[in-house]
């Protein structure tokens, strides 16, 4: 069952001075040569030699660690010279869960490479604290995701410096490893690959530092603060809390171009950063969706500035509370009550559970009982509509995308325009434009001047902005698969609609291997099986996530009759 859980909010009515960002960086960038390499090769020697007194891993210990070190191309290998060695899957897990030789690690700043699944190279920025550096233990890792993620290529490394003084002085206090992915247009925080990128550099960190699986949190500002909503709602694995600051969960939504559940957040610890000044997300927009989830016992801690703008400034004011956070966050692996709802396979895993098929099942449950969180729209700011190139040089704000059912559409701006005026006030930049649409009202009319390739003066536009009209923000336009799991010993009693077939991933930890699995679905029980614990699954596993929290031994896959064609 899931713990209680507690929510606390905070208003401060002054803000302090953010030190943090001015901070010099402490450590130089490493030379251009290397960072053209797609990853780092692993650091040799280990950190596996014990005291003269304690005992020597054994043989499978240095396999698997060898396995977590090795490359994305040399895993294959690695994965057979643990075959090699192991005798079983409950062989395997215990090994992995007891605690692995360390790897060699290195104080300081490095820019790498780590590979998704797919075998493409992202770069990432990791920070290891001399603290971290000295010993072998197992420390929390923060992943920090960056915001304006339409830009086309990723940040280079002289311009990043001053965003990773963001937090490098909490992971100096708190002793936690801090990592640094990078995205941009192609790989943005909620989507498949910025995902992929994400979880990847959670993996190759592990190959540089003695990491915690079960204290790792991810935080994010604007763009990135949207992808921690992204993460709670659709991918919350491998993650034991997040921290959003100055975004939006429908940023979420709408980018990501999948149906997302509120709901889903509830198992996530949050740490929620707002300001009620903020152009684009300002506090009264995002606070209906996180009172939701207080209203159903989420576990948050809310902090709001009336001042600040579209900017971490509250940092310095909470570092104190926010390192605290990142340090002490533990996630719970394998928890023994899961709820999830999707209505893409892509995003239906949750811990030990996996949606497979989404389809109605006879015997579904009635559609009132499955539980929604909804959040109805409320007028907030006016937005355009357009998308902006943040690269663009000239004067005015070029357009890179055109939403046809906001103003843009009804105006006839078209991508390739560039906004120069909005209501006679010149717009030289997007600060200008976020200035002029502040003042608008929903039901305003509204004039854009912009220029146009093959025009030789400023083309005048006009419309009346819509009146606004309060709807549901999370559309429920794709059947939704939705379930409810409880484990009692080895029985596992399930509530669902919408779910044709699940996995369920089964750790020696939490089920007896040796005797019978029972699944009961609505009622009916629908698997009743010995499982048959796979050497090789455990060890790709392991491979692929070198998660020590989610290491299965066995798999049980479950499917729900479907419903008869005769009463469809």
């Amino acid at each position: 069952m899931r713990t209680t859980q507690t929510s606390t909010f905070l208003t401060h009515t002054a803000l302090a001075v953010f030190a943090v960002l001015t901070a010099a960086a402490t450590a130089v960038a490493p030379p251009a040569s290397a960072l053209a390499q797609d990853v780092s090769p692993s650091p040799q020697p280990r950190q596996d030699a014990p005291a003269e007194d304690a005992p020597q891993p054994s043989p499978l210990a240095r396999a698997l660690a060898d396995l977590r070190d090795a490359l994305h191309g040399d895993r294959s290998a690695a994965i057979e010279g643990v075959l090699a060695l192991a005798e079983s899957a409950q062989e395997v897990a215990e090994t992995i869960r007891g605690g692995l030789p360390a790897p060699m690690t290195t104080a300081g700043w490095r820019v790498l490479r780590a590979r998704d699944d797919n075998g493409t190279p992202r770069p990432y920025h990791l920070y290891v604290p001399e603290s971290v550096a000295a010993s072998a233990a197992p420390a929390p890792l923060l992943i920090d995701m960056h915001g304006g993620v339409s830009r086309p290529e990723f940040i280079d490394d002289a311009s990043f410096e001053g965003r990773r003084t963001m937090w490098q002085e909490m992971a100096d206090a708190q002793g936690f490893v801090l990592a640094c992915p990078l995205a941009r247009a192609d790989c943005t925080w909620w989507s498949d690959a910025g995902v992929g990128h994400v979880r990847a550099v959670v993996r190759y960190a592990k190959r540089h530092a003695p990491i915690d699986s079960d204290r790792v949190v991810a935080a994010g500002f604007s763009d990135g603060a949207s992808g921690c909503y992204y993460l709670a709602m659709a991918a919350p694995d491998p993650f034991a809390a997040l921290v959003p600051m100055n975004g939006h969960p429908l940023v979420a939504t709408g980018a990501s171009g999948r149906q997302l559940y509120l709901r889903n957040a509830l198992s996530m610890p949050l740490f929620v950063c707002m300001t009620q000044d903020d152009g684009l997300y300002p506090a009264q927009t995002v606070l209906p969706h996180i009172q939701a989830l207080i209203r159903e016992g989420a576990s948050l801690h809310v902090v709001s500035y009336p001042t600040g703008g579209h900017s971490p400034s509250y940092l310095a004011d909470q570092a104190a509370a926010l390192g605290g956070f990142v340090a002490g966050a533990v996630r719970d692996p394998l928890p023994d009550r899961i709820e999830w709802a999707t209505a893409h396979e892509e995003t239906g895993a949750r811990a030990w559970m996996e949606i497979l098929e989404i389809r109605a099942g006879a015997g579904d449950a009635p559609a009132a009982d499955v539980p929604d969180m909804q959040v109805m729209s409320t007028p907030g700011r006016v937005l355009i509509g357009i998308g902006v190139d943040r690269e663009y040089a000239g004067a005015g704000v070029r357009v890179t995308t055109v939403d046809e059912d906001r103003p843009a559409g009804p105006l006839g701006i078209e991508v390739g325009d560039v906004v120069v005026a909005v209501d006679g006030a010149p717009v030289a930049n997007l600060a200008d434009l976020r200035r002029v649409l502040g003042g608008k009202r929903f039901g305003d009319a509204l004039a854009v001047r912009v220029e146009r390739d093959g025009l030789d003066a400023p083309l005048d536009l006009s419309t009346t902005i819509a009146p606004f009209t309060s709807e549901p923000t999370y559309g429920r336009e794709r059947p939704t698969a939705w379930i409810a799991l409880t484990r009692d010993g080895n029985t596992v009693r399930v509530t669902s609609r919408g779910v044709g077939r699940f996995r369920l991933q089964l750790s020696d930890a939490q089920f007896d291997l040796g005797a019978e699995v029972v699944v009961i679905v609505n009622g009916v029980e629908r698997a009743r099986a010995v499982p048959a614990p796979d050497v090789r699954r455990v060890v790709e596993g392991w491979a692929a996530s070198a998660d020590s929290g989610l290491s299965f031994a066995a798999f049980l896959d479950v499917t729900v009759p479907p419903v008869p064609a005769e009463t469809k």
